[in-house]
């Protein structure tokens, strides 16, 4: 009778099924976001953006390989008669970034410069928990401004309570002193069915005017066009070398002259002070207006005497806010506010009959 039971109480615990261990992977930089859509998305999330601690959510995004090729301050600091300078813009694969579709929370965002593009600076920075980019597939179905992608900001817009970020800095070389202060307030209303959120930055940086105390300035290194390149000479068509300068302009003036024109005997004939006239020395490698080598001082593309930014002045206020309200389960109606202001002050080397006095150098407000 005993035996019995036993082999009973065997076979009735060989039927059951075996307990099934769930396993959970964590810490892991896959983001299930991104892989669950139907067109393949870069996902930046929250803690990400926090850990990098940049003052601006662009120059973290920046650092994606998609985007490296956006515009920030620093590439378009001479920009000022397009209306970009200070600007931070999102460039995928370097089409362009009026190809480039910049969304807040999945909605277009108006274009804030002449050539449509969006600054990302003015967008809310302490409200953003993730930025999605969409490289391909579908994007193009938005339209022509997102042949090349889209980036989307997604906002926290149930935030609730108080947060503020207060920030500054300065170079090793004792310029750009920046700062930054951010606040943030979420609230909700009637029994939790509303929401209110308003978000404010103030940010000030002096900008980088004189390059000269940078070591990598004193050999006045540049660009400038091989002008013995042939398609089949096997040279670069671009030359990196120190001392370029230009060939057809100094502070007190030159004779603007080609070698092969009617007056190519006047090449080369430049002012000095009070109008005295001396003979311009030209350089190993000449590409007009250009040249590497030579007479370099009074005629440096980067010269240390003459105001030439790296980073432009930049003063910015923006302001977000958002006003919620669930009518029904399947009904929300909202409404969201956005000002931005931002005034940058730039120094670019300019002709000779164009320089301009510090007090007087042009400034651009957008």
């Amino acid at each position: 009778m005993g035996t019995m039971a036993s082999a009973q109480t065997a076979e009735k615990a060989a039927s059951e099924p075996a307990e099934e261990e769930l396993i959970n992977v964590i810490g892991t930089r896959v983001v299930r976001d991104g892989y669950q859509s139907p067109t393949p998305v870069s996902v930046v999330g929250a803690d990400e953006i926090l850990r990098s601690a940049t003052p601006n959510i662009a120059d973290y995004v920046n650092t994606l390989p998609a985007l490296s090729g956006s515009s920030t301050p620093r590439t378009t600091v001479a920009q000022v008669g397009a209306g970009r300078q200070g600007i931070n813009s999102m460039n995928l694969r370097g089409i362009g970034d009026v190809r480039t579709l910049t969304l807040l929370d999945g909605r277009r965002v108006g274009g804030m410069i002449n050539t449509g593009a969006v600054d990302v600076s003015s967008l809310p920075q302490q409200l953003i928990t993730r930025v999605d980019v969409v490289t391909g597939g579908a994007s193009a179905s938005y339209g022509s401004d997102a042949l090349s992608g889209v980036v989307n900001f997604v906002l926290d817009t149930k935030f609730t309570g108080f947060k503020g970020q207060v920030s500054g800095g300065v170079t090793t070389y004792g310029d750009n002193r920046n700062w930054q202060i951010a606040l943030t307030y979420g609230t909700s209303f009637a029994d939790g069915r509303g929401h209110f959120l308003l978000s404010g930055e103030v940010a000030h940086e002096d900008g980088i005017y004189d390059a000269s105390n940078r070591s990598w300035t004193d050999a006045g290194w540049a660009y400038i066009n091989n002008p013995t390149y042939t398609a089949t000479n096997g040279q670069p068509r671009v030359l990196l070398r120190p001392g370029v300068g230009l060939t057809t302009s100094t502070l007190g003036g030159a004779i603007a002259c080609s070698a092969t024109s009617a007056c190519s005997s006047l090449r080369g004939i430049a002012f000095g002070p009070g109008g005295t006239p001396y003979n311009l020395v030209f350089g190993p490698i000449v590409s007009d207006p250009i040249m590497a080598g030579g007479t370099l001082g009074d005629n440096n593309v980067r010269s240390g005497s003459i105001e030439n930014s790296i980073l432009p002045e930049q003063n910015r206020r923006n302001l977000f806010s958002r006003v919620s309200f669930d009518v029904a389960d399947d009904w929300n109606l909202y409404a969201e506010g956005m000002y931005a202001y931002q005034d940058t002050d730039t120094r670019n080397y300019p002709p000779p009959a164009l320089s301009y006095p510090a007090e007087t150098a042009p400034r651009m407000v957008l």
